[in-house]
């Protein structure tokens, strides 16, 4: 058994790792938040901001936004938000050896606005033995997700027991 304490270090250690590999990988360049963590470099606001939306834009919207740019900025910052995420989710790979890794929100967007790049730049970073055959796949709900998980717990007790549900009717 291991102690809460031992527990809660080996987790500090796993994430110092994980920061000390994404600082290894990133080019200075591509930096746009000094110190920061990843959220403060792959971000939605950021993908909005160079595409001129409002921050009450929603995915479907971000989404055919970036496919349908054709302005230089907008695919320089999905590519370093790519190279960005590709060191991050090749940690993920590393430890985990996934089969498949699925992006949603505005994860799902970087990914579909340019699939080639988002694997090549796990792919540059990930052992390949761990990444070989890895797939990277949008979430199948989309925009729908929130939708579709609070139908989800509206269901939930006529899910868990239908007898008692319509028993109570």
């Amino acid at each position: 058994a291991i102690s809460k304490d031992d527990y809660e270090r080996q987790i500090a250690a796993f994430y110092d790792e994980a920061a000390d590999c994404l600082a290894a990988f990133l080019d200075a360049a591509d930096q746009r938040a000094p110190g920061g963590v990843l959220e403060d470099e792959v971000n939605r606001a950021r993908l909005l901001d160079v595409l001129g939306l409002p921050a009450t834009s929603d995915e479907a919207t971000l989404e055919a936004a970036l496919l349908a740019s054709g302005d230089r900025r907008v695919h320089d910052e999905i590519g370093r938000q790519q190279r960005i995420l590709g060191t991050a989710l090749a940690n993920a790979v590393n430890v985990l050896n996934p089969s498949a890794l699925v992006l949603g929100g505005f994860l799902a967007s970087l990914l579909v606005a340019d699939p080639d790049g988002l694997a090549e730049a796990v792919a540059h970073a990930a052992l390949e033995s761990s990444w070989e055959g890895t797939r990277l796949v949008p979430a199948a709900l989309g925009s729908a997700r929130l939708l579709i998980g609070a139908a989800e717990i509206a269901f939930a007790p006529l899910i868990a027991d239908p007898g008692a549900v319509v028993a109570a009717a």
